[in-house]
């Protein structure tokens, strides 16, 4: 499991566990690293270097009142200045990392023995604090999150989703070199070698004498830096990423039809298309809005656009996709009649995030003397809310494809006129209904 763990009974018990189906890889690291920290001794320099070293700086460590400053994020998604709903999800989030391991990590443990795992180290103290080193320095694999956006702590079950069918693996040395989204920046490579039994790094082009070698710890968005890592990139992130939740997308999708006397029109119609898409394995644990890796949002996901056509098509159309076996949709399945109707709900969702975060002055505004995780926390709120904004265009030259109507040049103008609007009518978060009214000539959203 790691480059600097000595073998012992308890690696060997570990590794039939995992081998057995009944401890995923990323629980077996953590328990193996905990060990390492808390029973062995002496230390492998590798940990004396770990205990000596402050701990990772990601949320799953946080103190409430540090990780309320995360509310409006796609980590902590609530509006803006609802603290009640903030401190709810929160609450949550630590309920669900207790949940994980009194159900998925202590079985493991008293499996182990107490030799290797002696009970004065099986607290979830001590164990967060081991995970969260495989979280922010585990290299070759990567960690999936369950619960979705409301969760901080990684999946550690073996029946859940599962980030790599192998690793993460601890490697000395390799994981003190930072990462960068930006290709320009990266100048090495790190792959297996000699038939899997070794790591090997490798430069991508010459270096300089002083030039710090950076790599990619992958496509990620600041929120999920911030999640897994521990920190968030000064330079704009070309992979920024937005989670939006089913609940969300649900919600958006009755508040649209309500007034409308379309599908879903409620909730109970909505909540029974879910499960629909669900159980035809359309229904992922969050839905993602990501940059193309030039900051940018250019289609909408198909997984979100599923979705929405599911839960905006008539009671018949809903029997036949069922029917058909709950196949895919997306673009090529938008018509004339559905079109208004999924660019309606599709609008409503991401009018609805963008009253997660505080308004564009608000963000200009910000006091300069606020704390380095006071600032990251900002930082992941203004990159998700110009990503939001930046869908919203993905969302209109959606429906000016499927129109294919409007003279040369309208399309741009509709969409700096949107952004306009964006910017001015921000405090109270509900641009949607001047942008449909302007849109009338060209979609009957109706």
């Amino acid at each position: 499991f790691s480059a600097a763990v000595r073998p012992t009974s308890g690696c060997e018990r570990l590794k039939e566990l995992c081998e057995g189906g009944e401890c995923s890889s990323v629980l077996a690291l953590a328990l193996t690293v905990l060990h390492e920290l808390h029973v062995a001794s002496p230390r492998a320099p590798y940990f004396e270097d770990l205990a000596a070293a402050p701990p990772p700086g990601v949320p799953l460590l946080w103190p409430e009142e540090d990780v309320m400053r995360l509310a409006g994020s796609s980590l902590l998604p609530t509006n803006n200045g609802d603290s009640a709903a903030a401190k709810a999800s929160a609450a949550v989030a630590a309920a669900a990392a207790t949940a994980s391991f009194e159900e998925d990590v202590r079985p493991v443990m008293t499996a182990v023995g107490i030799e290797y795992l002696p009970p004065d180290v099986c607290t979830q103290t001590f164990f967060c604090g081991a995970l969260a080193w495989v979280m922010s320095r585990g290299l070759q694999g990567r960690v999936s999150y369950e619960l979705g956006s409301h969760s901080f702590c990684p999946c550690l079950s073996t029946n859940g989703p599962q980030g790599s069918a192998v690793g993460p693996f601890h490697l000395p040395l390799f994981d003190l070199l930072n990462h960068s989204s930006h290709e320009a920046e990266r100048c090495t490579t790190l792959a297996r070698a000699n038939d899997g039994d070794a790591f090997e790094m490798r430069a991508k082009r010459d270096l300089s004498v002083g030039e710090e070698a950076l790599w990619s710890y992958g496509s990620h968005g600041a929120a999920e830096l911030l999640r897994t890592y521990g920190f968030v990139e000064s330079s704009r992130n070309p992979y920024s990423t937005v989670m939006l939740t089913r609940e969300e997308v649900a919600a958006a999708a009755v508040a649209n039809s309500a007034s409308l006397k379309k599908q879903p029109g409620d909730a109970k119609t909505a909540e029974a298309r879910i499960q629909a898409l669900e159980k035809a394995g359309r229904l992922p644990v969050v839905f993602t809005l990501r940059a193309d890796g030039d900051g940018k949002v250019t289609k909408v996901p198909e997984a979100l656009l599923t979705a929405v056509q599911v839960l905006v098509m008539s009671k018949e159309e809903f029997g036949e996709w069922l029917a058909a076996g709950g196949i895919e949709l997306g673009e090529g399945f938008l018509d004339e009649e559905s079109l208004g109707s999924v660019v309606g709900c599709l609008l409503k969702i991401s009018d609805s995030c963008l009253q997660r975060y505080p308004s564009a002055k608000a963000f200009s505004s910000g006091s300069s003397s606020q704390s380095s995780l006071g600032l990251m926390c900002k930082a992941v709120k203004e990159e998700e809310r110009q990503l939001i904004l930046e869908f919203k265009k993905a969302v209109f030259l959606l429906a000016v494809a499927e129109e294919d109507v409007g003279e040369e040049g309208e399309e741009e103008e509709l969409l700096e006129e949107e952004e306009e609007e964006d910017e001015e009518d921000e405090e109270d978060e509900e641009p949607a209904q001047d942008t449909r009214q302007a849109k009338k000539r060209r979609i009957d959203l109706a």
